[in-house]
């Protein structure tokens, strides 16, 4: 996962903290929302699970009615849920709870006494291993994420020496990205795609001028070669089609363009607004969300752009309104 350091040296202060301002916000609630999340919905259902195995096992018979194997339920969702102590604390559950039950509640059956201890044993492995594996593969899942920062932060970088003012327009159409990203409801996969397609949506300008109408194929092209950034090349690809199919290069039109690329060809015009090219008046934000709302249904999806307003209004519900009332200079 690429982080999100913004860089806006062609700006004045008061950009610059806006902008970083909104970053902050944006960051504080991905980090606090996703585990939060989990555990609002991830313990309640352990321990419905756990309670259905308690009644199901209780109107079957008893423990040795063979319906224990029902507390391994609560324990498999708690291992993928929380890890290896996710799955080990539901073992203990299940353990315990399983032995507040009765062997049979026939009175007429035989009590089979069983071993309680070996039944526990066997939650507890089962909890351990499963939590264990789980626990790895999320490891691998963002050892993952790191490569492809790295590899995703190395073509920024470069981009960066190349020409500072481009860099810092594709750091702030990231920024801009994701939270329309977010404002849309994606899951965080795809709100991670969504950052890195944004952050190297113009590694053209490598070996182009500065408004060559090839640049998202010669982007492609680059990004081709790294093998970390490969599902972002439909996004970069298509992100100057239109909604309405009379963009570039494919004809692409309305949901045949991917939603990503959908929502990186929203926040770049809106950044290429408010803080244009040389030669360029820039528009205040206001402004420049009015414009591009002008352009709905014909060059942009109208929800994303309906999500971007929504996020604007969001960050002057939080923001100074001075930060929104400046407006910057050209690049």
């Amino acid at each position: 996962m690429i982080r999100k350091g913004v860089v806006f040296e062609p700006l004045p202060q008061a950009v610059r903290l806006r902008d970083r301002a909104v970053a902050l916000a944006d960051r504080t609630a991905e980090s606090a929302g996703r585990p939060g999340e989990r555990l609002v919905w991830g313990i309640p259902l352990v321990g419905a699970l756990l309670g259905f195995a308690m009644y199901a096992i209780q109107r079957n018979g008893g423990t040795a009615g063979g319906l224990t194997s029902l507390f391994f339920l609560p324990i498999l969702a708690a291992a993928y849920l929380f890890g290896l102590a996710g799955g080990a604390a539901a073992a203990v559950a299940a353990a315990g709870l399983c032995a507040t039950l009765p062997l049979v509640t026939d009175p007429t059956r035989s009590q089979d006494p069983g071993s309680d201890l070996a039944r526990s044993a066997i939650f507890l492995l089962v909890g351990a291993s499963t939590g264990l594996l789980a626990t790895l593969l999320s490891r691998q899942a963002r050892s993952r994420h790191v490569l492809v920062d790295d590899a995703a932060r190395g073509l920024w970088r470069a981009l960066h020496a190349h020409d500072r003012a481009i860099a810092g327009h594709a750091e702030r159409v990231s920024l801009y990205a994701q939270g329309i990203a977010r404002q849309l409801g994606l899951p965080p996969e795809r709100i991670d795609r969504v950052r890195e397609a944004a952050l190297l949506h113009n590694v053209g300008r490598l070996a182009l001028p500065h408004g060559a109408s090839n640049e998202p194929l010669v982007t492609e092209r680059i990004i081709r070669e790294v093998r970390e950034l490969q599902a972002v090349l439909p996004i970069v690809r298509a992100h100057r089609e239109r909604w309405d199919g009379a963009g570039f290069p494919d004809g692409l039109h309305s949901h045949q363009i991917p939603l990503e690329a959908r929502i990186v060809a929203v926040a770049n015009a809106y950044d290429n607004l408010t803080v244009p090219p040389p030669g360029r008046a820039a528009a205040p934000p206001d402004q420049a969300i009015a414009l591009v709302h002008e352009q709905a249904g014909s060059r942009f999806d109208p929800a994303v752009v309906t999500a971007l307003a929504s996020l604007h209004n969001r960050w002057r519900a939080v923001l100074a309104p001075d930060f929104f009332a400046h407006q910057p200079p050209t690049r």
